[in-house]
C-alpha cells in the first residue's frame, strides 16, 4: 500500500466543516546548541478541522516531528524552547497554559501516536495496564472500571483476545500488535486531534494497510481532526485531505491532496513525486527506469544558506533563489507555494 501508488487523489471523502480545531500559526521552535541556533520548525502555519486529515511530509530532518512535539509542549528545555507564534485548540493559545493545564490536554483532548511504540510503552508494565492508566488519569475513574474500558479498546483496535493481550507485556507483542495498543491509548478518552507521527514505519506492508485503514476507520466512528506525519507519499495520497510539505523547518507548499498529486508547484515536491514507483508504469513491457532523485542532502538547520533552503539541491534555481528566499505565497485558489518560480513550474507531468 505505502510503497506504489497508481493515481493520486486516493484521500478521503472530503475536509472536514468549521473552524479549525487545531491551528498552528507562525511556529518558531528553536534548539540553542553549541553548534549554534537550530532552527528546527521555523515560521510554520497550518491548521486541521474536525474529521480532516492533515498529511505532513517531507524527508527526516525538516521539522515534521519537532512541530508535533511543539503542540503538545514536550520538546525538551533545554536546549529546545519555541520561540515564538501560536498553538490554538478551540481558539485557546496552549502556549498560554501551564504544566497542570497542558498535563489535562495531553491524551485527553490531543493525542499523539509515535512511530516506534517499542520505545514509546513501558517494558515493565502490561499494556492493559497502560492503556488503563490513561482511562484511570484523565477520566476519574476506578482502576477496575479503567481495565474494562482498557480492554474493549482493545478490542475495538481488533486486536485478538483482548481480555488476554491485556495481561501481556510490550516485548510479547509483535510491531503490528504494539502498534495497535499505542492507537487504543492514544483514543482511549476519545481525543479531538490525534497526531500520528509516522505510525506504519517499523511495520511491513501488509500491517501498513491494516493500521491506515483502522485509523481510517476509527476517525469515522469518533470524527476527530488528524494530523498525519510521514515521508510516504503512498500513504498521503491514499489517506490525507490536503497536503503541508515542510523543508528545512519550514513550509512550501499546502494544498489539497488532488491539486498537489496532478499539479505540485514546488521543485522539491515534485522531486519527491517523481520518486515514487507508479503500478502504471510497472506493468509496461518497457527497459526499466531509474526513479528520479533529490541529489544532495537537507542542509544543517544550524547553519542554513542564504536565500531559498532549497536552491543547493535545484535543478532550476536562479540567483535571486540563492539570495532571497520566497515567501509562501497562494499560486492557486487553495494552494500555496514559497518558490520564486511556481509559475514556470511544468504540470502534470510527475
Amino acid at each position: 500500500m505505502s510503497q506504489v501508488i497508481g493515481e493520486a487523489g486516493g484521500g478521503r471523502s472530503g475536509p472536514g466543516a468549521g473552524p479549525p480545531v487545531l491551528e498552528i500559526d507562525d511556529l518558531k521552535t528553536y534548539f540553542f546548541t553549541p553548534a549554534g541556533i537550530v532552527k528546527a520548525v521555523d515560521g510554520v502555519s497550518y491548521a486541521v478541522r474536525s474529521g480532516e486529515t492533515l498529511g505532513v511530509v517531507g524527508e527526516s530532518g525538516c521539522g515534521k516531528s519537532v512541530t508535533a512535539l511543539s503542540i503538545l509542549r514536550l520538546v525538551a528545555d533545554p536546549p529546545g524552547r519555541i520561540v515564538g507564534g501560536a498553538i490554538r485548540f478551540e481558539g485557546r493559545n496552549l502556549l498560554d497554559f501551564g504544566q497542570q493545564q497542558m498535563e489535562e490536554i495531553r491524551g485527553n483532548e490531543i493525542s499523539m501516536v509515535f512511530q516506534e511504540p517499542m520505545t514509546s510503552l513501558n517494558p515493565l508494565y502490561t499494556v492493559g495496564h497502560q492503556v488503563s492508566e490513561a482511562i484511570a488519569l484523565h477520566q476519574g475513574v476506578p482502576r477496575r472500571q479503567a481495565m474494562v474500558k482498557a480492554v474493549e479498546m482493545l478490542r475495538r483496535v481488533s486486536i485478538p483476545e483482548p481480555e488476554q493481550r491485556a495481561q501481556s507485556f510490550p516485548h510479547q507483542l509483535s510491531g503490528g500488535m504494539r502498534q495497535r495498543v499505542m492507537i487504543a491509548m492514544a483514543l482511549s478518552c476519545n481525543p479531538k486531534v490525534l497526531i500520528a507521527d509516522e505510525p506504519t514505519t517499523a511495520l511491513d506492508v501488509t500491517i501498513q494497510a491494516q493500521i491506515l485503514e483502522l485509523m481510517r476507520e476509527l476517525q469515522q466512528a469518533y470524527g476527530m481532526a488528524v494530523v498525519l506525519i510521514t515521508h510516504d507519499m503512498g500513504v498521503v495520497a491514499e489517506n490525507a485531505d490536503r497536503v503541508v510539505v515542510m523543508y528545512a523547518g519550514r513550509k512550501v507548499e499546502e494544498a489539497d491532496v488532488e491539486g498537489l498529486f496532478e499539479r505540485p508547484a514546488h521543485p522539491y515536491t515534485r522531486g519527491l513525486l517523481q520518486s515514487i514507483p507508479h503500478l502504471d508504469e510497472a506493468g509496461k513491457a518497457a527497459p526499466r527506469v531509474r526513479l528520479n532523485e533529490i541529489k544532495g542532502m537537507v542542509p544543517s538547520l544550524a547553519h542554513l544558506p542564504a536565500g531559498c533552503s532549497f536552491a543547493p539541491r535545484c535543478g532550476q534555481a536562479s540567483d535571486r533563489c540563492r539570495t532571497s528566499a520566497p515567501p509562501l505565497q497562494e499560486h492557486r485558489p487553495g494552494h500555496w507555494v514559497a518558490c520564486w518560480h511556481a509559475s514556470a513550474q511544468p504540470r502534470g507531468d510527475q
